[in-house]
């Protein structure tokens, strides 16, 4: 019987899809936050943020692991300056998605445009993959209100309807 690599790695180690599982997120948006922190690590993080676990490879299994306790870690500090920690939302937290609206969407476009911000950009401040932006406006997922005021604070410009 064939075991997977998360059968044979101890609980030391974490794959992309549990870390992806555990963010409430795709496994490519974890491919992502690893790629800009390699990016960075290449860099000498000039301005010292918290970086992504480095991957660890395991003699014998071809896919890459992280570390458990430094993932841990991570998330801990992306969670403390709230740098778009979404994780998986309690009930409280998903009623703050607000409705799918081309509207919206239109607003963001204006906006993004007039600042001259690329969606690209918009994905990395906010914490999201650039396909999740081009999900959110294109209309196939829903924005969260957190998202877009931190797209207002971007492109300092209201995009929401406030009384």
């Amino acid at each position: 019987m064939a075991h997977t690599a998360e059968q044979i790695v101890s609980s030391d180690f974490l794959t992309y899809q549990q870390i992806a599982d555990d963010l409430g997120v795709a496994a490519a948006s974890v491919r992502h936050y690893n790629t800009l922190a390699e990016m960075e690590r290449a860099a000498g993080n000039p301005k010292g943020k918290v970086l992504f676990p480095e991957r660890v490879y395991i003699p014998g299994i071809r896919q890459p692991f992280f570390r458990a306790d430094e993932y841990a870690a991570w998330k801990k500090a992306r969670q403390a300056t709230n740098r778009s920690a979404r994780g998986r939302r309690t009930h409280l937290e998903s009623t703050d998605r607000l409705e799918v609206n081309m509207l919206l969407n239109d607003r963001i476009r204006n906006a993004l445009s007039e600042a001259k911000i690329s969606q690209g950009t918009v994905a990395h401040t906010i914490g999201l993959s650039p396909s999740a932006v081009q999900f959110r406006l294109a209309g196939k997922s829903r924005w969260q209100r957190s998202e877009v005021e931190a797209i207002e604070r971007l492109t300092q410009q209201q995009i929401l309807d406030r009384p």
